[in-house]
This record gives structure tokens, sequence and C-alpha cells, in this order.
């Protein structure tokens, strides 16, 4: 469990506690960002087992160049989820997702809320 600040992903200082999530199981969270629009972005390949944007009202942007794969081991899908908490926002994923999950990925976005995947998923 990391809480994202601001910045690049693999950035330790960005990320609570110093830890980056970059490895299969892996949950990165976006908790409420100090800008109205926040953009993480990937240098370098990154695995999460799961994705949780909690925030409320602010959007959040995932960009590339490189790839978010999702990868949870065990019986459970890798997700991508909006916390209850989390209002209007409208998040983007830019990046290219790659699913590596033998269970497949599950995306949870709720009433009201969006989530624009513009790069394409392998």
């Amino acid at each position: 469990n990391a809480s994202v600040s601001s910045g690049a992903w693999n950035n330790a200082a960005n990320w609570s506690g110093g830890q980056i999530p970059n490895a299969a199981g892996d949950v990165a969270r976006f908790t409420t960002p100090p800008r109205t629009t926040y953009a993480a972005s990937l240098p370098e390949d990154v695995t999460l087992g799961k994705l949780i944007f909690e925030h409320a009202i602010r959007s959040v942007s995932v960009q590339g160049p490189a790839a978010l794969t999702f990868d949870n081991p065990g019986a459970a899908a890798a997700e991508i989820q909006f916390s209850t908490s989390t209002s209007t926002a409208s998040n983007t994923i830019s990046a290219p997702i790659r699913i590596a999950d033998a269970e497949g990925l599950a995306v949870d976005v709720g009433r009201g809320k969006t989530l624009l995947l513009s790069n394409g998923i392998a």
C-alpha cells in the first residue's frame, strides 16, 4: 500500500513511506492531490495488483510513455477501483495497459464517475 503525493511514479519521495508500488500484487492509492488536476508520469514500466482512486472531485492522469501492467497473484483479479468517497472525479490512464493476471482486470468506476483508458489494453 502506497499513496502518491506528486510527480514521477519512480521517485520514492513522491510516495508515502518512500515505498514505490511496482510489483505484482502491489497497491497504489491516489489520495487527495494538492492540485485540481494531478498527473503521474511513468518513465519506466510499472506493475500493480490494484490501483485505487481515493479522492473527491479532483482529476488524476496516469501517463506514459511506459506501460502499466496489472498482475495480482492468487485467485482474485487485478483491479482498478474508485473508493466510495470519490464523488465526480474524472480520471485518465493514457499509459498503455497490459493485463498479466490470469483472472483478468476488474474495473469498478461507480456511478457518476469517469475513467478514460486512452491508449489501449493488451
